[in-house]
C-alpha cells in the first residue's frame, strides 16, 4: 500500500511509516499504518499518509554530468 517513501506536508522531510495493531471496541485488533516525519516529527494517521506526495528515489548517475 505505502511502499514508496512519502514527503512530509509540513517540511518536505522523509516520513517513516510503520504498521501497528489498533484495538477495536470489541477487543479485536487490526493492523493500521501511522507515520512520523524524520525531520520535524509531525505524525500522520493512515488517511493522512495517503495524501502525502511520494519522494522520488535518488539513483546513482542521475543529475549532473
Amino acid at each position: 500500500m505505502l511502499e514508496d517513501p512519502r514527503a512530509c506536508s509540513a517540511c518536505g522531510g522523509a516520513v517513516d511509516v510503520m504498521t501497528i495493531d489498533k484495538r477495536l471496541d470489541d477487543g479485536q485488533s487490526m493492523p493500521t499504518k501511522i507515520g512520523a516525519c524524520l525531520r520535524c516529527g509531525k505524525w500522520f494517521n493512515e488517511a493522512g499518509l495517503l495524501e502525502l506526495h511520494r519522494l522520488m528515489p535518488r539513483r546513482d548517475g542521475e543529475g549532473g554530468s
